[in-house]
């Protein structure tokens, strides 16, 4: 439910309410959703905190979590595919670009993932009564089960 203002050609109407929050999960800047949105910056902080503003302000949060979301995919791609860098020379002279692994990211997004098997990777030690991480399933019986099944053909 939109914040219901004072209508004004350059005010919050609810149809820029909804541009600034549906671009803020897009983008997760708010100096970016509120130039979308043709408001200032300071505008979109004030609606957010004036009286009868908690469904934007909700909303505001909401958009914020899926643009999160976007930043774990940008994670992954650059944990799998690197990042590209300029390489200069000695004078300051750009003469190419090389591909950076971040291994950090890497650890991180693995711990996060798959607990059960890197919670412990930091050191090499496992606890006498803690259980073996779980195996991992063969892609080919995974995908195997992803088959649809053929019907069963009735003889008369």
């Amino acid at each position: 439910m939109p914040v219901l203002r004072r209508p004004r050609a350059d005010g919050w109407t609810p149809q820029r309410q909804v541009e600034f929050i549906a671009a803020l999960a897009d983008c997760g800047c708010v100096e970016q959703a509120a130039l979308k949105a043709c408001m200032s910056v300071t505008s979109c902080y004030r609606l957010r905190r004036a009286p009868g503003a908690e469904n934007f302000a909700a909303a505001w949060d909401a958009a914020l979590a899926q643009a999160a979301r976007r930043l774990v995919d940008l994670a992954f791609g650059r944990a799998i595919n690197g990042s590209d860098e300029p390489v200069y020379d000695q004078d300051g002279h750009r003469v190419g670009r090389r591909t950076r692994i971040n291994d950090r990211l890497l650890m991180f997004l693995l711990r996060a993932y798959m607990p059960d098997r890197f919670r412990h990777a930091h050191h090499n030690v496992r606890h006498p009564d803690e259980a073996p991480p779980p195996a991992i399933e063969a892609v080919g019986a995974a995908l195997s089960r992803l088959e649809p099944s053929l019907p069963i053909s009735r003889i008369c």
